[in-house]
């Protein structure tokens, strides 16, 4: 399990995706994000876990599932 706390952000990249830059600067790709996290600029801490792709168009973050989520503002 990962804990990731940071911002919500849109990527205009293909069709488009949410990530999460955390504390540290680390990009992290939501797949299939909840609607409630789909906010750019929304403080969350998530707890994912590593997504195995192996083709994407997005190249942009480490892709991970959220598991839990709580926004912190």
């Amino acid at each position: 399990m990962i804990q990731i706390k940071g911002k919500i952000t849109y990527q205009h990249l293909a069709t488009g995706c949410w990530g999460v830059i955390d504390d540290g600067g680390r990009k992290w790709r939501i797949v299939n994000p909840p609607a409630e996290l789909q906010k750019s600029g929304l403080e969350v801490h998530i707890e994912a876990q590593p997504v195995a792709e192996t083709v994407s168009i997005f190249m942009w973050g480490t892709p991970v599932e959220v598991i839990r989520f709580s926004i912190l503002s």
